[in-house]
């Protein structure tokens, strides 16, 4: 679903096709039930402004948890503009983002595929999206006669269902390490950076070898996904020692670790904002 929305599997004609809506529709929307839409408008901002504060859509997790400093202008801009309300809402956000270190993987495993189901609905709902609707409810028929036909009670389909949506979550988590505790930059910024510098500081690689590649779905080479999105993933990896040599060359840093060090470098981040966040005055 994801190279077929960047347009990374049918290689002509170029631009968008009845053939390739029809692919993204399958793979999206029949078999995965999400609104093809909605993650074309998100994941198309998020490209054009990765980590931007409260400018990526798919980087915007307020009240849950701080990704750098320069949201927190922000943050306070969500909240009411009333003295006592706005004490009491702040109250609830630092509350929240104190513990954003212990939330971050349980939320991301155990919600992250509920959400994503959740909005994909409520944009083709809201957007009268009628073929991500048709192929959304076709996903969820044949699932539930999946599940009908697979297992003889409904608590073992209930059961299923959650193991599978939080197994699944695991590839959320690979996702926002791809970009969490980076670096995050205002649109000026990111212009005086240029595009290279700017992928390359705000994105980072997962480092596999030849047993735990597929657990990444592909998607462990953010930085070159990133450079190349149409590019289909079974060839970023034959990009990414070019990519590695002209950063190498122009002395900018290309973020490549283990999926356990990148877990625990952003919760010791996630850990030390929160401690900022707790000093903030919202009445400034």
């Amino acid at each position: 679903g994801h190279d077929t929305l960047h347009n990374g599997v049918l290689a002509r004609p170029r631009g968008r096709t009845w053939r390739r809506a029809a692919l993204a529709q399958l793979n999206a929307g029949a078999l995965l039930g999400i609104s093809c839409g909605m993650w074309l408008e998100e994941h198309n901002l998020h490209h054009a402004y990765t980590l931007r504060p409260h400018a990526d859509p798919q980087f915007r997790y307020f009240p849950l948890w701080l990704q750098s400093v320069k949201e927190i202008p922000h943050w306070l801009a969500e909240l009411p503009s009333a003295p006592l309300p706005r004490r009491a809402a702040w109250r609830v956000v630092q509350c929240l983002t104190r513990v954003q270190h212990l939330t971050f993987l349980p939320l991301a495993m155990i919600v992250g595929r509920y959400n994503f189901l959740a909005i994909s609905w409520a944009y083709a709902l809201r957007r009268r999206q009628w073929a991500d609707l048709a192929a959304m409810a076709l996903h969820v028929g044949w699932f539930g006669a999946f599940l009908w036909a697979l297992l003889p009670g409904m608590s073992e389909r209930l059961l299923f269902v959650a193991v599978h949506y939080a197994l699944v979550g695991v590839l959320h988590v690979q996702l926002l390490l791809s970009h969490l505790c980076t670096q995050q930059f205002t649109a000026d910024e990111e212009a005086a950076l240029g595009v290279l510098r700017f992928q390359l500081a705000t994105t980072r690689n997962m480092r596999t070898c030849w047993w735990d590649a597929w657990f990444h779905g592909g998607l462990e080479m953010q930085i070159e996904h990133h450079l190349f999105p149409q590019l289909p993933r079974h060839r970023l990896r034959a990009v990414a020692p070019r990519v590695k040599a002209l950063a190498a060359r122009h002395g900018i840093a290309y973020l490549e670790t283990d999926f356990g060090e990148a877990v625990a470098l952003c919760l010791r981040q996630l850990g030390r904002l929160a401690v900022e966040l707790a000093t903030v005055n919202p009445l400034g």
